[in-house]
This record gives C-alpha cells, structure tokens and sequence, in this order.
C-alpha cells in the first residue's frame, strides 16, 4: 500500500492522468443520471442554475488560475480569492435586480463559491506539482456524488427528488474538495503571500479571463437563456441541455488524447521549432484518425443511448441527436485551441472568440427567441461552423508548412 501511495506523490503526471479521469467520469455517470431522475422542467431548471453558476464562475476567476501556475513568484493567493468573490458579488446582485428569476439563487451563490474557490487554491497546489493532493480531492467529491446517486435512485419514488436537491448535493460535493485542498494547505505548510496589491497581476487575469469567459459563454450553454424565452420554455432548456450533455459524455475520449500530448508538445515547440511544423502535421493526421472513428462510432451509441435510457425525450429525438452530433463534429477544434494555448499562442484565439459570440448572440436572439429548437440548431451550426474555419485558419497560419510555424 505505501508503495502504490507513494507512486502516486512521487509521480505528478500519473496522480493528474487519474484526477482528470475521475472527475469527468464522475460528472458524466451524475450528468447523464440526471434527465433520468428529474422531470422534463426540472431538468431545464436545474439545468438553467448549473449554466449561470458556470457563467459566473468563469467571469470571478478569470484568468486567475492560469497566472497562478505560469507565475515565477508567489502569489498572493488570499487577495485572488477575495478579488473572484467580489467580482461574483456583483454578478449576484445583477441577478437580484435584473431577473424575475429568484428561485435557487442561495444555492447559486453557494456553489459559485465553492467552486471560485477550489478553482483558485486548487492551482497553486498545481503550481506545486503536487497533483496527488487533487487526485485525494476528486476522489471525495466524486464519492460525494456517487453516494447521493445512488441514495436518491433507491428513493426516487419517495419524493425526495427535486432539482433543487440535486443542487445541493453538487455544491456539497465542491465544498468537500475545497476543504480537503484547504486541509494539506495546513497540514503541508504550504506557503501563501499575504500581499494584498494584485494589481501587477490584472493585465494577464482578464486577458486570459476574457477568452476563457467567452469559452464558457459560447460553448457552456449560452443558449439556454434564449431558449427559456422562446416558445418551448423550459421544455427546450431542457433537450439542448441533454443534448449538449451527451456531448460532454462522449467527447472525454478525444480530449484525453489531446490532454496527454500536451506536455510532449510544449516540449518539442520550445526544443526545437524548425522541425515543429513537421511534429505537429503528424499529430494533426493521428488526432484526424481517431476523431473520425470516434464520430463515426457516436452517431449509431447516442440513437442507441436515447432509445434505451431517455425515453421521455425520444420525441425530441431528432433535435438532440443533431445538436449533439454538430458538437461533436465541430469539437474537432479542441485540438486546435490546445495546442496554441500550450505553445503560447492564445492570441490568435481572441478573433475568432469575439467574432464568434457576437454571432452567437445575433443569431439567437433574432432566430431562436421565434423559431425555439428549429432556431437553435440554425444559429447553433452557423456559430460553431464559423468558429471552426476561422480557428483551424489560424491554426494553419501559425503552424503551418509554408511559415513553418513562427514564434511570432
């Protein structure tokens, strides 16, 4: 046993490869339990919550975790966690004020701290290689939502359901991993800058923090809001949301290849750029051949997986399975953003990022708003069919044969 459990604490890649395992595996079992358990409107409320929490989530951190990792100094991390909880401060009294929607906001503002929080402690402990500390972590939220899974599956004919609970649970799950990182930050004696000036570190928060917002803005279900005003209401809320859950479900297998190329990546563009246009043409044409099979084996498992398991949204059939299949063709620019995050060149994402959620935005405001699911898969495939040629345009740009993939 203390063999195993030092394999794990001496090596950072093996404890990393396992946390991120455990985490969408656990998220997609809860994820893809969920429209089983709930109705067709609490699943659309529920799913309502777990979008604006995401929202604001994204837009408090920022770009903090990043800088936290990249950075040669020590940050000082108490003054990043005070700088996200304002920042959602003000997000929650927008929603006050704004929106005629009050139902669950103490449990928005519960699980937006919990998880702002575990964001940003979580990667300093990454910063730290000491990913062992993480894995520990997602073991226990993963258990968390397990254990309520298979509790709330026994009595889910005692009325113990509700999209509210279900909540509860997830925030219940986030509040145990920020304690268990919190816990080694004492026990490990880790050291932690108490400055409070951060203001050296704004320029690269919300630079970084502006394309990860528009990611999360964009591709988590920004839709949903345009849908919950349109003629299908909740009802649609709820099949782009299972739809777009299918998705994430299915994409974990390409995305843990691109995951684990990262480091040899970085690695070959910093050793040795002149022969990196050649490196990565060949990872282009491996990543192609696994990304086809993988689409081509989804399309018959998702008509196999809502006949079977989701029946009271086989009527919505058609919508979910070209909503989750046009995900799953455009998710092909994963790659292409990974590699130029890892190679310094998130730069180039800013156009196509912009570009594409003012797209987004127009689209569905002026077409999904009137035309509800019909609508959303237009202006769904339009967005994300834009975003795709102007990504692996740029992709091409920089790493391309001809310029042979310039540091500039």
């Amino acid at each position: 046993m203390n063999q195993i459990t030092g394999s794990f604490i001496n090596n950072a890649a093996l404890s990393n490869i396992v946390a991120s395992g455990v985490r969408v595996g656990a998220k997609s079992v809860w994820g893809l339990a969920l429209p089983l358990l709930l109705t067709v409107d609490q699943y659309g409320y529920y799913s309502l919550v777990i979008a604006t929490a995401g929202i604001i989530i994204q837009v408090s951190v920022l770009g903090a975790p990043q800088v936290i990792m990249r950075s040669q100094d020590n940050v000082p991390l108490p003054a990043l966690v005070l700088h996200s909880f304002l920042i959602a401060a003000v997000g929650f009294i927008v929603i006050k004020i704004f929106t005629p929607y009050q139902d669950g906001l103490i449990l928005l503002i519960a699980m937006v701290l919990a998880l702002a929080g575990y964001q940003i402690t979580s990667a300093l402990i990454k910063k730290k290689m000491m990913f062992y500390i993480i894995m520990i972590s997602e073991f226990a939220g993963a258990a968390v939502l397990c254990i309520n899974l298979i509790y709330v599956w026994l009595n889910k004919d005692n009325n113990v359901l509700g999209w509210s609970n279900l909540v509860l649970v997830e925030i219940i799950s986030a509040t145990c991993m920020l304690l268990i990182i919190l816990l080694f930050f004492y026990t490990c004696r880790i050291t932690i800058s108490k400055d409070i000036y951060i203001k050296s570190y704004f320029p690269a928060i919300y630079s970084i923090g502006l394309i990860s917002f528009i990611d999360v803005f964009v591709w988590k279900r920004m839709e949903v809001y345009f849908l919950q005003a349109s003629p299908s209401g909740i009802e649609g809320v709820a099949v782009f949301s299972l739809a777009l859950m299918i998705y994430n479900a299915f994409i974990f297998i390409p995305n843990s290849v691109v995951e684990a190329w990262y480091p040899s990546i970085a690695a070959q563009y910093i050793s040795g750029i002149e022969s990196f246009h050649i490196y990565i043409k060949e990872k282009i044409i491996k990543f192609t051949k696994i990304y086809f099979l993988f689409c081509t084996l989804s399309f018959p498992l998702i008509v196999l997986l809502l006949r079977l398991m989701f029946h009271s949204y086989w009527q919505w059939s058609s919508y979910i399975l070209i909503i989750a299949g046009a995900a799953l063709f455009f998710g092909f620019e994963c790659f292409c953003s990974s590699v130029l995050y890892s190679t310094g060149h998130e730069k180039k994402l800013y156009f196509p990022a912009v570009s594409g959620a003012i797209i987004a935005l127009v689209l569905n405001a002026t077409i999904t708003v009137r035309y509800s699911l019909n609508g959303v898969i237009f202006a769904y495939i339009i967005t994300h069919g834009y975003i795709f040629v102007v990504l692996v345009k740029a992709f091409f740009k920089v790493y391309g044969v001809g310029d042979q993939g310039s540091k500039a």
